[in-house]
């Protein structure tokens, strides 16, 4: 909250309701908002400027990125041969 106090935030798709905790906290816990990738070219050891790298491959990367705790990115092609980076895009 504003006011600095722990709350208990429930959810499903989206927040259903924010109370007040009572009692005891585990500051371990909190929300905060997500990491935005402005450039990205590959994750988790894809690379996605490659002209052959599957769907898969580009999906896992993306598994990857969301799991570390990215939400957004921008992805990006290096600079190549043409053909590299038409197969990449």
């Amino acid at each position: 909250m504003a006011t600095g106090e722990p709350v208990e935030v429930t959810f499903e798709q989206t927040i259903t309701s924010v109370e007040p905790v009572l009692g005891g906290v585990n500051e371990a816990l909190y929300v905060a908002p997500s990491w935005i990738d402005l450039q990205v070219n590959g994750f988790g050891g894809v690379d996605v400027n490659s002209p052959v790298a599957s769907g898969e491959a580009v999906a896992k990367a993306i598994r990857m990125m969301f799991a570390s705790g990215v939400t957004r990115f921008y992805p990006t092609v290096i600079t190549g041969s043409p053909e590299d980076m038409t197969g990449a895009l």
